[in-house]
């Protein structure tokens, strides 16, 4: 199927014979359009759904994909179909770079990390410029990497558009609680209190979920930035360092 439509309309019916039905999941290529958490249906308090739904095509091919879960956390198969939109769009470019070498606490001061996304943003310099509308750069260094000013860069994309790509590079210290929960520092970073003087890592993920952008990359250069579990950190018996300098 090919159009030169902005938008088509879905029709959507889901059933549960034994539960009621608590979200549904719409995706553009493996993109969930209405974030990871999906539309929440739960006030419908029922076993059935049906609901007419818009939703935005990307230039090229859409493969278009939805599912419903139940109150019982259990989804069901994804319904599959692609569709074409034959209108090219040439895209904006954002760029958003954070980079912490100076902290309040100078004894966690880097010595690279700020210069390091100063580079990621003079890397798309003009040879970038025919591939796009326009290239908007982002930067938060240092004393303006605050975790208020870091949360905020979402308002800032979420003026993206569909066919929009975003890449979010970040340079700093990465640090695990106790609990080996993952968190990129910002500038006020206390060991002492994590939740407040960082950003969790799932909260630096939201920043690109539900953005209208579809093509959007996080890049992160910072300690455990890797998937990590309990068995190979259980060295690690000081995760926020006193003296690193690196």
């Amino acid at each position: 199927i090919s159009t030169s439509k902005e938008k088509i309309e879905l029709s959507i019916s889901a059933v549960d014979s034994l539960f009621k039905l608590n979200r549904l999941n719409i995706w553009v290529n493996d993109v969930p359009v209405f974030g990871i958490n999906g539309i929440d249906i739960k006030e419908k308090d029922s076993k059935t759904y049906n609901d007419k739904i818009e939703i935005y095509l990307s230039s090229g091919i859409n493969k278009i994909q939805v599912s419903a879960v139940n109150e019982k956390g259990i989804e069901s198969l994804k319904e599959t179909f692609k569709i074409i939109k034959d209108k090219h769009v040439k895209p904006d470019l954002y760029l958003v770079a954070v980079g912490v070498s100076k902290y309040k606490n100078s004894n966690y001061n880097l010595n690279f990390a700020e210069k390091d996304a100063r580079d990621f943003l003079a890397t798309f310099d003009d040879d970038y410029e025919d591939m796009y509308k326009n290239i908007f750069k982002i930067s938060i260094m240092d004393e303006e990497a605050t975790r208020e000013n870091i949360l905020a860069i979402k308002n800032e994309l979420l003026k993206t558009n569909i066919d929009d790509q975003v890449i979010v590079f970040y340079a700093g210290h990465g640090v695990l609680d106790d609990d080996y929960n993952y968190y990129l520092t910002a500038t006020e970073l206390s060991a002492d209190d994590l939740p407040e003087t960082t950003v969790e890592y799932s909260e630096f993920q939201n920043l690109l979920d539900g953005i209208p952008s579809r093509k959007k990359l996080i890049l992160i250069d910072a300690c455990h930035s890797g998937e990590i579990d309990e068995d190979a950190a259980a060295d690690d018996t000081e995760y926020v360092s006193e003296d690193n300098s690196n």
